[in-house]
């Protein structure tokens, strides 16, 4: 019987004995009888089957102990590139290694031995299940094929398995405590670019905004915060200002880095610190051979600190996607974005509108960046820009980080479908994962004002305050529907607290203005209009202003504030914004009778389709072939659209239907309109005078004074003059001319 050769090895089929040179290496019985087999069978493909019925020919054996003797071969004879055993998946394994046959040398001694170590229960690699070795004696073979061990060996798996799956799945969601909010402060030392340096921080705070346990303050509040702490908005943030802001906003912690360059080599480190104490919480570090490599860097940093602060290891795997997908050249894409938010902060839409540009271009897949040129575009009144960018945001959703992809996907149902219920039911899905994301709760709020919600859009302004109680848009919002819901005195209340915290503004200013009207407060009205004449860029201030001028029949002061308001925002770039403001008023004279202004106000522009103040204007103005083919265009693009099926066109189709001396097909559109009265008086105030004109005086005279009865919902709507006449005229024809007058 020849011995098998290959590479170093050689197989002595007599001794039953692997030898390399001189020593020989002892195996056990079925592991060498396996390495024989798969020799003699060089370059084959060993199929699972054979080798078992080879090996172990009249006995039953699980595969397993096959798998276990391979594991053992290549820890003899080396595993991964190394290994002469190769695993064909799913079917079997090859030995690849070149065999001959030599003749067996004649010895007078055996050659010593180095005996290699069999692993034991409980020494296996972690990667390897726990298996039972057959021995070679009769007596363990006996008792191996007991039907009665199998099935204590078989229970004692499942157990152990059991009890392994669950300390795993308990260590994946172990969390050291309850969820954090972090103000991240600027970086120590630097790159040498100091535009590189904020985008590695707005880089960390992508990836640590992916996280349902880390919640970081928003750059937003923090300018606010600086402003109030008597800081310019942009003073840089060092660890001892971020710590006296972290205390500010309610914080536990403060997360302060800092990078250093040697060359083209990129050191980062980030520390958790608890802003009461001072004590560290956790510290993390990476580094970056390149530049390019430094937002990759910056996800491994982040994940480090959320695992730091307590958060769970599933979670982190769970919500963990990479800011750009691997070799993009995102870093400059990085680079724009950042410097756009700032100048957005700033006001300076335009140049940060190009900068977003530049970024889409540099990393076409960029979908954050999208999402911003949206936004932007929607600050400056540009529908048709914002709806574009919106869609390929959508399109890119699933390269985004979770809170990205929730927002695009909400914003695409608010902006391209208008389905506004399922875009609550993303803001309802991204607070369910995400409970103090400060976005995802204005949201919501904003969703629950459009559809007439007004005590589900308080509760959600604050749950946003609570968040955070430093943000100026989310007490506009609470005020807001205060005032829709008829509490007044809250209204006036939540923006003074606002301005008490130094959260004024235009937004407030507007809230307050509409509380006086409405109280016929003129102290606190002149308290406004002096405020918006010491901040020369209080536009909605100065449009509000026009509206009350004109409902109280003051049309030289409505002219000059209108003039005034697109002064304002023509000087701040946004000419487009101002156009759209004006023909919105278009419907405002039409509805007054001044159908001549309102018909130069409408023209100031092209008409956007997407306005339905501007459809309600053609119609109010007569040109109803334009308000119908442009409305019929709207339903046909937008079949799913909240606000245009139960608000914009029951209301086009009743004044067109009025227009015609129809009555009876106005009431007819606006019937299943009811359930949207809390969010609009117009609806309310349509079907009085169809009904008017229907001779249903008693339905008339109901419907008006309904809307005599709540202002508030829309205190510059040109509802409460028309009911007023509306009403006066119905109780005439009643023969209540008493009452009327």
């Amino acid at each position: 019987m020849n011995d098998l050769q290959f590479g170093d090895y050689v197989i002595d089929r007599s001794r039953r004995q692997l030898r390399r040179g001189e020593e020989g290496i002892a195996l056990p019985g079925k592991a060498f009888d396996l390495l024989v087999y798969m020799a003699g069978n060089p370059g084959r493909l060993l199929q699972k089957s054979e080798l078992l019925a080879s090996v172990w020919p009249d006995s039953f054996v699980e595969e397993s102990n096959l798998t276990q003797n391979v594991f053992l071969l290549r820890k003899v004879l080396g595993s991964g590139s190394d290994s002469p055993i190769l695993t064909v998946p799913g079917r079997g394994y090859q030995f690849t290694e070149r065999v001959a046959e030599v003749p067996t040398e004649a010895r007078a001694t055996t050659a010593p031995i180095a005996v290699v170590p069999v692993p034991q229960p409980g020494e296996l690699e972690a990667t390897h299940s726990r298996l039972i070795y057959e021995e070679e004696t009769e007596d363990r073979i006996v008792i191996w094929r007991s039907p009665l061990a199998m099935v204590f060996v078989g229970a004692a798996v499942v157990l152990l398995g059991v009890a392994g799956w669950l300390g795993w799945q308990r260590w994946e969601d172990r969390v050291g405590g309850p969820p954090v909010q972090v103000v991240l402060a600027d970086l120590d030392g630097g790159t040498g670019d100091a535009v590189l340096d904020r985008s590695l921080v707005d880089a960390m705070r992508f990836d640590l905004a992916q996280s349902p346990f880390v919640t970081v303050v928003p750059a937003a509040i923090v300018r606010q915060s600086l402003t109030q702490m008597m800081h310019k908005p942009d003073d840089p943030l060092t660890a001892t200002l971020a710590r006296d802001l972290c205390e500010r906003t309610g914080s536990q912690a403060v997360l302060h880095g800092s990078v250093a360059r040697v060359g083209e080599h990129f050191l980062l480190n980030e520390e958790a610190t608890n802003c009461v104490d001072g004590t560290t919480m956790t510290v993390a570090k990476q580094e970056a051979l390149t530049r390019e490599e430094l937002p990759h860097s910056i996800d491994k940093l982040a994940e480090t600190l959320r695992h730091g602060v307590g958060e769970s290891r599933r979670t982190i795997a769970r919500y963990s996607a990479p800011l750009f997908p691997v070799n993009t050249g995102s870093i400059e894409a990085l680079e724009d974005f950042t410097q756009s938010n700032t100048l957005s902060q700033r006001g300076k839409m335009t140049d940060a509108i190009g900068l977003l540009k530049q970024a889409v271009e540099l990393d076409p897949k960029f979908a954050a960046a999208y999402l911003g040129l949206a936004n932007l575009y929607a600050n400056v009144g540009d529908q048709a820009n914002e709806r574009g960018y919106v869609l390929k945001a959508y399109d890119l959703r699933d390269t985004a980080a979770a809170p990205t992809r929730l927002y695009i996907v909400a914003r695409y149902h608010t902006t391209i479908t208008g389905d506004l219920f399922e875009s609550l039911r993303n803001y309802q899905a991204w607070i369910a994962v995400y409970p103090r994301n400060l976005a995802a709760w204005v949201g919501a709020l904003e969703m629950y004002r459009l559809l007439g919600r007004h005590a589900e859009a308080i509760d959600a302004a604050n749950h946003a305050i609570a968040i955070n109680p430093h943000y100026l848009t989310i007490y506009y919002g609470l005020a807001l529907e205060q005032m829709h819901a008829g509490d007044l005195a809250g209204a006036r209340s939540t923006c003074e607290l606002a301005i008490g915290r130094g959260l004024d503004g235009d937004p407030i200013r507007v809230v307050l203005l509409r509380v006086a009207y409405l109280r016929h407060d003129a102290s606190l009205l002149d308290q406004q209009v002096a405020w918006a004449a010491t901040h020369p860029d209080s536009s909605h201030v100065l449009l509000n202003e026009a509206q009350f001028a004109l409902l109280d029949g003051r049309l030289e002061d409505a002219h000059a504030l209108l003039d005034r308001m697109t002064e304002t925002l023509q000087q701040q770039g946004l000419a487009k914004l101002a156009n759209t403001y004006r023909q919105n008023m278009a419907r405002m004279y039409a509805e007054l009778g001044d159908m001549d202004e309102g018909r130069r106000l409408l023209h100031v522009a092209a008409i956007d389709p997407n306005q339905a103040e501007q459809l309600m204007a053609l119609a109010e103005t007569g040109d109803a072939p334009t308000a119908t083919a442009m409305l019929r265009d709207q339903m046909t693009k937008h079949p799913q659209a909240t606000l245009w099926n139960s608000i914009y066109a029951p209301e086009i189709r009743a004044v067109l239907a009025l227009k015609a001396h129809n009555p009876k097909d106005a009431i007819a559109a606006l019937e299943g309109t009811r359930a949207f009265e809390s969010s609009t008086l117009d609806l309310t105030v349509l079907r009085a005078r169809a009904y008017l004109d229907a001779g249903k005086l008693a339905d008339a005279e109901a419907e008006f004074r309904k809307v005599l009865a709540h202002p508030e919902i829309d205190p510059v709507s040109t509802a409460m003059p028309v009911a007023k006449l509306g009403l006066e005229r119905t109780l005439k024809q009643e023969g209540k001319s008493a009452d009327g007058r």
